[in-house]
């Protein structure tokens, strides 16, 4: 989120599971949702535990900020919670810090982003291990409470936010950048949405190319970011999908929405694409 807006929690579906990268909606009903998910890094787990604990401000993505700047963010052990400065002396404490094993885990209690302001609780607990010279961290996430119309609705959410903030924060360990560019070792990236790539039912951002992705061109054009990468959309227009210059409009706003559809030419051509419910939007503005 940017400024004023809240943390860009939008309607997704689970991410599917990769062979160094798993994630799951674990379980989901009416008043909770428990989300699981784990990733191996080649690095020392001394280190990739430290960089969890005292770098979350050089691998998290700002979007998903109060302030607008990931730089602002800190695990501030002296307070007992992970910490965001804002401006004019304010500050949010996100997160509670309930358990602490130097080096090895640690376990936090609070509600993420908007979901503190909605009344719900949550504990995320965090593991790192090491094997055979890599670290496999493993992070789990429980939250309770009660929110009309259910709270599996937000289960798919906070599993996407997570699981990004998870795939950035291995590129930062092994690469230095938690950009989707920098990434190396897996092939995963290399290939991402080259001609021929098929989504399907694939949950991404989605807003106006120019306006928020900074591709090129002069109007108004309808595009997708999916892990780190943005394009053009062909089969669908942007004022396809509501008053793009709305507040919470495409051209205002990054949204979610899920899609299927192939690459062709530099674009993804889509069969399909379902602009999701949304808890708040996120802008770059």
């Amino acid at each position: 989120m940017r400024s004023a807006t809240a943390l860009a929690f939008c309607l997704t579906i689970v991410l599917p599971c990769f062979s160094t990268a798993c994630a799951q909606v674990a379980e989901s009903g009416e008043n909770g949702f428990q989300i699981r998910a784990s990733r191996e890094i080649d690095k020392p787990a001394g280190e990739v535990f430290a960089a969890f604990e005292k770098e979350i401000g050089q691998w998290w993505n700002s979007q998903h900020s109060w302030s607008g700047d990931a730089g602002n963010l800190r695990m501030d052990h002296e307070r007992g919670a992970l910490i965001e400065k804002l401006p004019d002396g304010g500050y949010c404490r996100h997160l509670e810090i309930v358990y602490y094993e130097p080096g090895k885990a640690m376990r936090l209690s609070g509600g993420l982003g908007p979901l503190q302001g909605l009344g719900l609780h949550g504990v995320m607990s965090v593991a790192v291990s090491e094997a055979g010279g890599k670290s496999r961290v493993e992070l789990s996430y429980n939250v309770s409470g009660f929110l009309p119309g259910g709270l599996e609705q937000l289960a798919p959410v906070v599993d996407g936010v997570l699981n990004e903030q998870l795939d950035r924060f291995k590129r930062y360990c092994q690469t230095g950048s938690p950009e989707a560019e920098a990434e190396g070792g897996d092939g995963r990236d290399e290939a991402l949405l080259g001609e021929g790539t098929k989504l399907e039912n694939e949950v991404v951002d989605i807003s106006c190319g120019e306006c928020q992705f900074d591709l090129p061109g002069d109007g108004c054009d309808l595009a997708i970011r999916y892990r780190g990468k943005a394009m053009y959309v062909s089969g669908s227009n942007i004022d396809d999908h509501g008053d793009a210059h709305a507040e919470d409009g495409l051209c205002n706003a990054i949204r979610r929405a899920r899609v299927t559809g192939i690459v062709r030419n530099g674009k993804l051509v889509v069969d399909k694409i379902e602009v999701l419910k949304q808890v708040n939007a996120s802008s770059r503005r």
